[in-house]
């Protein structure tokens, strides 16, 4: 998005957001006026995606003619490496600040389990679903989001093969 920097200086146009923000990308505090602070840029480009940039700011656009922007976006003005400084419209609701939730490690013998189940039926629901993840000691929703996956890689593998 910005090239190979490796943190941006950020700054909020609104002093309700211009918390200072710590190197990591969290808060310090509201005590801090100052609206300064450094965010890497691979914290934000992993932010990328978990929205839709067009539909979250398509109303913060609309209203620059207007003097102020609508309670439900944010400004902020980033400074790459280069000294360019970009301004970024971001819904108030994207929270910046909370940590990325961590990638699900599976063991060998999950994994062994849930593909027999995938080969035996392509989709685990209600009580199979429920007696899956008790057994192999995981949540309802991580075995939902595994079986989700795993017919995605086979559509994408079946797509391969035909070409």
């Amino acid at each position: 998005m910005f090239g190979k920097q490796d943190k941006m200086d950020v700054r909020c146009s609104s002093e309700t957001e211009a918390n200072r923000v710590s190197k990591n990308g969290h808060k310090e505090g509201k005590e801090s006026k100052g609206s300064e602070g450094n965010i890497s840029t691979s914290f934000l480009k992993d932010q990328q995606g978990t929205f839709s940039a067009s539909a979250a700011t398509e109303g913060c656009n609309k209203s620059k003619s207007s003097s102020a922007d609508p309670d439900y976006c944010r400004r902020i003005l980033v400074r790459d490496a280069k000294g360019s400084i970009r301004e970024i419209i971001l819904p108030k609701g994207l929270d910046l600040d909370r940590p990325k939730r961590t990638r699900t490690s599976f063991t060998a013998e999950q994994l062994y389990r849930l593909e027999m189940e995938f080969q035996r039926c392509q989709y685990v629901v209600g009580r199979e679903r429920t007696e899956l993840a008790r057994q192999l000691n995981l949540s309802e929703t991580q075995v939902k989001v595994w079986f989700q996956n795993r017919r995605t890689k086979q559509k994408k593998d079946q797509g391969k093969d035909s070409e």
